[in-house]
């Protein structure tokens, strides 16, 4: 019986390991790096299993950058070499993409291969001219995930207030 308890005890201490919590602008992020993606939820979570709703998973390889437009609308800016998945409920969840991305029937970004290289890095930077426009006028969380032990959090904060 013992030893079961000391084993849950592991089993929580490792799920528990890997966790980040930033709060920005009120709202506070678990971000999550497990084996399987990145897990970013706009709440505080502490299951020791992955959530059924209300997240986004991302790679493990890669970075988002999340904004908080308003109460209710999040903007979603990714580059990764693998696929994000936005299951959020309690925001309005806008994902920006880099152009390489398709959208699948099921919500689901996925690489594709670049068609038109000009158009590719066109597009790539208009999408970081938006970015770097949303610094300044929103509060954000950055989050690069680079293997599965590093992760590094970051949040910005807007500067009207100076």
């Amino acid at each position: 019986m013992v030893i079961i308890v000391l084993f849950l005890i592991f089993l929580g201490f490792l799920s528990t390991r890997y966790r980040h919590f930033q709060t920005v602008n009120g709202v506070t992020f678990t971000v999550w790096n497990t084996t399987e993606g990145c897990y970013v939820m706009p709440y505080v979570y502490l299951g020791l299993f992955h959530p059924k709703d209300d997240y986004i998973i991302f790679s493990n390889r890669g970075g988002l950058t999340i904004f908080l437009k308003d109460e209710k609308t999040m903007l979603c800016f990714f580059e990764s070499s693998d696929t994000l998945n936005c299951k959020i409920n309690s925001f309005n969840c806008q994902v920006f993409p880099q152009p390489n991305y398709k959208r699948r029937a099921d919500g689901l970004f996925y690489y594709a291969p670049i068609e038109d290289p000009d158009s590719h890095y066109r597009k790539r930077e208009n999408i970081r001219k938006r970015k770097d426009q949303y610094y300044i006028l929103y509060p954000s969380i950055a989050i690069d995930t680079y293997d599965f032990v590093n992760i590094y959090v970051k949040d910005n904060l807007r500067n009207n207030d100076l």
